[in-house]
């Protein structure tokens, strides 16, 4: 890590009774745990040695012992371990939502490349079952959604709804939002709607209900 939120009243509150060199060793620790991101060595002073503080190794082992665990791993902190967690967590949100962007621009330049479908077109032997005609986009639709069962009833719904390039784009992104969902995911995806389903119940439409977790207090 970079950077990490410091939450000076937390701190305050739970190092008040800390000596000037406690404090300064358990901001250095602090520092090296995000650093690295990994445990604390399990010497103390090696820890000591880590954050220049050799001659103080007993305050050091104090800061530790306070607010630090050890486990066989090392000196471990559950807040440093969520705020490392909670900073990934952001970072691949962004890379996501970066990836749904640059997916989203390039499938408004497939679908203006894309050849018009000739859905009035008669079939040359007047005894055949006339095909579904494919309304543009479908393809596109068919290749993102995950469970590829009765095409035909899919493209009937989709061509009802007769999406421009934005509700499309609006569709790709929610069925990636929505297959790394836990409903999706589970059980071998047997949850999945069928895909006439999904776009009868206009479910690109529908807001997200993953849980967010919240987080108070700094120790």
């Amino acid at each position: 890590m970079f950077s990490y939120q410091f939450h000076i009243r937390d701190y305050l509150t739970k190092t008040r009774h800390l000596s000037l060199t406690e404090d300064l060793a358990y901001r250095r620790l602090m520092d090296v745990y995000y650093t690295e991101e990994t445990p604390l060595p399990s010497d103390p002073e090696h820890c000591a040695r880590l954050i220049a503080m050799r001659e103080y190794a007993d305050d050091v082992a104090r800061v530790l012992e306070e607010f630090f665990v050890l486990s066989d791993g090392g000196w471990k902190n559950d807040r440093c371990d969520y705020e490392i967690e909670k900073y990934h967590g952001k970072a691949e949100s962004a890379r996501r939502a970066n990836k749904a962007k640059i997916e989203k621009k390039t499938l408004k330049s497939e679908l203006k490349s894309e050849p018009i479908q000739n859905a009035t077109q008669e079939p040359k032997n007047p005894r055949t079952h006339k095909p579904t005609p494919v309304v543009e986009g479908f393809d596109s639709f068919w290749k993102a959604y995950p469970r590829k069962v009765a095409k035909a009833e899919a493209q009937k719904a989709f061509n009802k709804i007769k999406p421009d390039a934005d509700v499309l784009a609006q569709m790709i992104s929610s069925i990636a939002r929505s297959c790394e969902s836990t409903d999706w995911l589970k059980d071998n995806g047997q949850f999945i709607p069928f895909p006439s389903t999904w776009l009868n119940q206009r479910r690109w439409e529908d807001e997200s209900t993953e849980p967010s977790i919240q987080f108070e207090g700094m120790l």
